[in-house]
């Protein structure tokens, strides 16, 4: 697998009113790594994240990204108010289609088609011939999203995600919600995803896996460690 970094922070300082969450972040993310970001409440794993996405800005430092950094595209983001990002007027197959509204085929995405489909027929928990739309219609039919369950509700989240086949995932408390054999089977999915040569940065406070090649730890008052994890 050829290593390609696909971003890097340097001196990156992030402040939340007149308090330090982040000082002089070191960070560098490649194909192959997957990233965990720990911390007490409140420390500011969430904003990071929204930093390193480019939603909000830092004060201090600098970020550095792959080309054609898209949200959406190559960029999957599960928010940690993932259930407030479904159309509550769309179907749940409906809300699952617009993962695949940006998709741009490449040689990555490709290879992933087959791994993206096992993962779903774990999480709809249905045996379905057809492509995975019609798998989560035949599961849950017209019902709107807002009758869903608050687990049945991430997976659909998850599934709108990796259905884009983007190669860097940024995830926040993707397991919240999920039953544990969802959550098991998202971890699996995770752990080839970066064995393949997808990058993941996440933030959970569930000790699932699987097992990050980084660590950054936000502490109080901003100090900030970030360790790679020898393989």
């Amino acid at each position: 697998m050829t290593i390609t970094p696909v971003l890097s922070t340097k001196s990156l300082g992030l402040a939340y009113r007149d308090r330090w969450l982040v000082r002089d972040l070191a960070l560098t993310v490649s194909s192959g790594d997957l990233v965990a970001v720990e911390g007490r409440n409140g420390a500011g794993k969430t904003t990071l994240l929204r930093t390193l996405l480019g939603l909000r800005q830092p004060q201090r430092g600098t970020i550095a990204r792959m080309v054609h950094w898209q949200i959406g595209e190559n960029v999957g983001f599960v928010p940690q108010d993932s259930l407030s990002t479904l159309l509550p007027w769309f179907t749940a197959a409906e809300n699952v289609l617009v993962g695949l509204l940006n998709l741009r085929p490449d040689t990555h995405s490709c290879a992933e088609r087959p791994h993206v489909d096992q993962l779903a027929r774990q999480l709809i928990g249905a045996s379905f011939t057809g492509n995975v739309i019609a798998g989560v219609e035949s599961l849950f039919g017209s019902r709107p999203v807002d009758s869903l369950s608050g687990g049945e509700q991430q997976k659909l989240v998850v599934l709108r995600t990796v259905l884009a086949l983007p190669s860097v995932l940024v995830l926040d408390e993707p397991y919240r919600e999920l039953d544990y054999g969802a959550a098991v089977a998202f971890r699996d999915y995770l752990t080839g995803f970066v064995d393949r040569g997808g990058a993941v940065v996440m933030v959970s406070h569930q000790d699932i896996g699987p097992g990050p090649t980084v660590r950054v730890n936000l502490q109080p008052e901003g100090v900030t460690t970030c360790l790679r994890i020898a393989s």
